[in-house]
C-alpha cells in the first residue's frame, strides 16, 4: 500500500496504531467518507465444542467493529457491478 500510494510505511504504521490504540480505549474513530471504527460488548452465550458435544458458556468481550461510509460503499458498489 506504500508504494501505490506514495506514503511512507511508517505513515501508515503509525495510522493504523492510533486506530487500534483509540478503539482499545473504547473510543470510536471516524474517517469521513471512508468509515467509523469502534469496539462493541459481544454478550455472553452458550457454545457447543464440535470434539466433545460440550455445552460451554463463554464470557463477554469488547470486539472491534467497522461501518463503512457512504463514499466508501458508493466506491465498491460502482466497481462491483453484478
Amino acid at each position: 500500500m506504500a508504494q501505490a500510494t506514495g506514503v511512507p510505511m511508517k505513515t501508515l504504521n503509525t495510522l493504523l496504531d492510533y486506530i487500534q490504540a483509540e478503539v482499545a480505549a473504547g473510543h470510536e474513530v471516524q474517517l469521513t467518507s471512508f468509515g467509523t471504527f469502534r469496539s462493541v460488548v459481544s454478550a455472553e452465550r452458550e457454545v457447543r465444542v464440535p470434539s466433545t458435544g460440550q455445552v460451554t458458556t463463554t464470557e463477554a468481550r469488547f470486539r472491534p467493529k467497522f461501518t463503512a461510509g457512504a463514499g466508501f460503499k458508493t466506491q465498491v458498489a460502482a466497481a462491483r457491478k453484478p
